[in-house]
């Protein structure tokens, strides 16, 4: 008895040993060390504009998890500096990032907080910026709070993927930042509230749709013609088809809404 006490105690020990391998899933298939203790983290597989059945909804949470994704995260962002005449840039409150020296398309708009030391780069030059996410400014992708973590010759970078840390691109990031503007979808979710705006030029509605769990709106959609009515006695399970905006209210945005199922 004694001998099968002993060999139960240490099967509990090399399992016990067995889970703390040391590394972490990263989300890209790869481990990074923490300590002794094994951390997993469930990889993210992105949702494509290519995937979209516009007959078939999805779920507002998670439409707005998948599509909002890169708003608020601070990322690192690499490119050359848009130079709008000479062959340098200034960099006293801001700059663009474009795809390619002396390129004028301008892809990535940031702005310091603090003035950067080196106020003026070659425009052969490529930059690599941290900053964070705050949506479209005139068709680039608006980035605060920046600040230069290097200037070189050239910036080894990655492919834009919000879920995966790294180097990306300026040509990257903008292409993945606006692949959804104008793909029409439909997303199913709870009604939460209408709020309609009126000016001199023009009327809005817009009905939100919300996370029940915790009241969170997720989806904003704007439509032509008051819905509400047919949502008020049951707000469950709302189905609504728009067009993806990319500037938005904190959250998913769509245009030219029309209710599906009521």
């Amino acid at each position: 008895m004694k001998k099968i006490t002993q060999l139960l105690i240490l099967s509990v020990i090399i399992v016990s040993c067995g889970s703390k391998s040391g590394s972490k899933d990263t989300g890209t298939g790869t481990t990074d060390s923490i300590g002794t203790e094994t951390i997993t983290e469930k990889k993210i597989t992105r949702l494509e504009p290519s995937d979209i059945d516009v007959n078939k909804p999805i779920d507002a949470i998670e439409a707005n998890f998948q599509i909002y994704c890169w708003e608020e995260k601070k990322i690192d962002v690499a490119g050359y500096g848009f130079v709008f005449y000479g062959d340098s840039l200034e960099t006293k409150t801001g700059l663009n990032l474009t795809d390619s020296a002396g390129s004028s398309k301008k892809l990535v708009d940031c702005r310091f907080e603090t003035p950067p030391s080196l106020l003026k780069i070659a425009k052969t030059d490529m930059i690599h910026i941290r900053g964070k996410v705050r949506g479209d400014f005139f068709g680039a992708v608006s980035l605060d709070s920046c600040e230069i973590i290097s200037v070189a010759k050239s910036i080894p970078s990655q492919s834009a993927n919000p879920f995966v840390k790294g180097v990306i691109s300026a040509t990257s990031l903008s292409t993945d930042f606006y692949k959804w503007e104008g793909k029409e979808i439909s997303v199913i979710g709870d009604y939460s509230m209408t709020t309609t705006s009126t000016n001199k030029y023009d009327t809005t509605i817009r009905v939100d749709l919300k996370n029940s769990a915790n009241y969170d709106n997720v989806t904003a959609c704007n439509f032509k013609e008051d819905p509400t009515a047919k949502m008020k006695v049951n707000g469950k399970g709302v189905i609504i088809k728009g067009k993806v905006k990319t500037y938005s209210y904190g959250y998913l945005m769509l245009d030219d809404c029309i209710l599906l199922n009521r």
